[in-house]
């Protein structure tokens, strides 16, 4: 169904560049997307949401590669693995250093969203996670990779709030003056506090902005597909001479 779509919107409108927004691409059905883009030579490029998970081979990265995926947008969060585990992302550090080496290797850009402040999280943790961006030159020097750190915000919802003790939070507060706010402050028994969090976010992404340039690729994903797609048309028209790094 989903090929068959992008066929029509290809021959309706001529459009050729897609952002699939599905949070997360399941693999199973990514395999099988990949493989009808493929066998229908559909000849379109695009981008995706996923996680890292244990099973994104190398070999399924290849097969997105060659259905035309130009870029994958990961929420890493943390590259500690206490952090992770208290998050309860399911993801282990080597299948982080493997999935993003892979994709360097083929050629799909990487996008990173990353959060400092995640309760509990101390500063040497955080800086773990600032460290993996910042001294992988070759992660954060290939083509199209993009990082966005966010501080963390308690919201209104968010699973946290149904058990905040469990997650090292003592306190809640609801701004007085922002009644209509779905963001909370707190008060946290270990771990950062909210204001050393802050300080520590806005020298991480300094540190990151000195790596990562925010045009154009951190400023939209959108137009940063636009310059991968051109880059890559570019590399087919002039094909780098045999010899040549």
């Amino acid at each position: 169904r989903t090929v068959e779509e992008l066929e029509w919107l290809k021959q309706r409108y001529g459009a050729q560049r897609f952002f699939f927004t599905d949070e997360c691409v399941a693999l199973s059905p990514a395999k099988r997307l990949c493989q009808q883009i493929i066998d229908k030579k559909l000849d379109i490029k695009w981008t995706c949401e996923m996680r890292f998970e244990k099973h994104l081979t190398r070999e399924l990265l290849a097969s997105m590669r060659d259905a035309g995926c130009l870029k994958i947008v990961f929420g890493l969060e943390s590259f500690n693995q206490r952090v992770m585990d208290f998050m309860k992302k399911g993801i282990k550090q080597e299948w982080v250093r493997r999935i993003v080496g892979d994709c360097v290797d083929l050629g799909i850009a990487v996008h990173c969203y990353i959060i400092v402040g995640f309760p509990t999280e101390k500063e040497e943790e955080a800086r773990e996670t600032m460290n993996f961006i910042v001294e992988n030159e070759r992660l954060h020097g290939s083509y199209g990779f993009s990082c966005q750190p966010c501080l963390f915000d308690l919201e209104k919802e968010a699973p946290i709030m149904s058990d905040p003790g469990s997650y090292g939070i003592r306190r809640i507060m609801r701004p007085s003056a922002e009644d209509l706010s779905l963001g909370f402050f707190y008060e946290v028994s270990e771990g950062m506090t909210p204001d050393e969090a802050e300080r520590l976010y806005q020298h991480i992404n300094e540190k990151v902005s000195e790596v990562v340039c925010e045009l154009p690729f951190n400023y939209s994903m959108a137009d940063g597909l636009l310059y991968i797609a051109r880059a890559k048309a570019q590399e087919v028209r002039e094909p780098q001479p045999a010899g040549s790094s």
